[in-house]
């Protein structure tokens, strides 16, 4: 009886840090269908786990967790950070939390602490889910927009 409150409970706190995830990269959690393409479920299963009445396996968080750009740990246990504290950059990986070197293969970053905030994750997530077509569609404008600030 105590084991299956614990595991009720689980579910309902990974619903919440689900739920806080998606809505954080500007995604409806009603919109299950879309969800479940985003992930590569159905959308049923997109409902359970928001419900709180299922998880998804192992393999499966790990999925989930990445494509929400959060730490799998954040997302099954509710361990923080919620968002990796390391980026590869350029092939380098730099430490984010600003502490410097983790262990020995992980410098901080040449020009200071690097950090990305929710508006930045979103945008993030969605180049990651465009054609490479349309990426550099994205890729062009940017950098065209940052050239015509830096002439003012």
């Amino acid at each position: 009886m105590v084991a299956d409150h614990r595991t009720e409970s689980f579910r309902r706190e990974f619903a919440a840090r689900l739920v806080y995830a998606l809505t954080s990269l500007g995604y409806e959690s009603g919109r299950q269908k879309e969800l479940g393409r985003l992930f590569g479920v159905s959308g049923q299963a997109v409902r359970k786990w928001l419900e709180g009445s299922a998880l998804p396996n192992t393999t499966r968080m790990a999925v989930v967790a990445e494509v929400l750009g959060v730490r799998r740990v954040w997302l099954q246990d509710g361990e923080p950070p919620m968002r990796p504290q390391v980026a590869e950059i350029n092939g380098a990986a730099y430490d984010l939390s600003g502490a410097g070197e983790t262990d020995g293969a992980v410098a901080n970053t040449p020009s200071g602490t690097l950090r990305i905030d929710d508006d930045e994750a979103r945008l993030l997530s969605a180049y990651r889910l465009l054609a490479d077509t349309d990426r550099e569609a994205v890729r062009t404008l940017v950098f065209s927009l940052a050239r015509k600030k830096d002439r003012r």
